[in-house]
């Protein structure tokens, strides 16, 4: 009797050790993916922040007075090219080379286009 309560007792230690290793193990890979859903909360969040952040830096570039501003300066910066690709295409087909060097003349200063144009033709 004393071989059967020690197969017994050995047995039901070795079904212990096992429930308990299951149960540490679980409890692992719990943790595990506890840890793991951290991590990707973490990632999520720090795009999340970053998004946030480029939007608010983004909404800083467009704000109404920036394009305005940025319109104002492109316009001025078209208008000059504009205007001087127009008094160079005028040069080039006013009669004489006096008139063309008056003419590109008026270019390089950066004077306004059609009025001195004129004036000169």
């Amino acid at each position: 009797m004393g071989v059967m309560c020690s197969q017994k007792y050995n047995k039901a230690a070795q079904l212990i050790q096992k429930d308990y290793k299951v149960l540490i193990s679980n409890r692992l890979m719990i943790n595990m993916t506890k840890e793991a859903a951290a991590i990707k909360i973490q990632k999520v969040w720090r795009g999340y922040q970053d998004r946030k952040l480029l939007k608010q830096k983004k909404k800083a570039l467009v704000q109404p007075e920036n394009i305005n501003e940025i319109n104002d300066v492109l316009n001025e910066e078209e208008e000059k090219k504009l205007s001087e690709a127009a008094i160079k295409i005028t040069a080039a087909f006013v009669g004489t080379a006096e008139r063309r060097s008056r003419i590109e003349s008026i270019s390089k200063e950066n004077l306004t286009l059609f009025s001195r144009i004129l004036k000169i033709l």
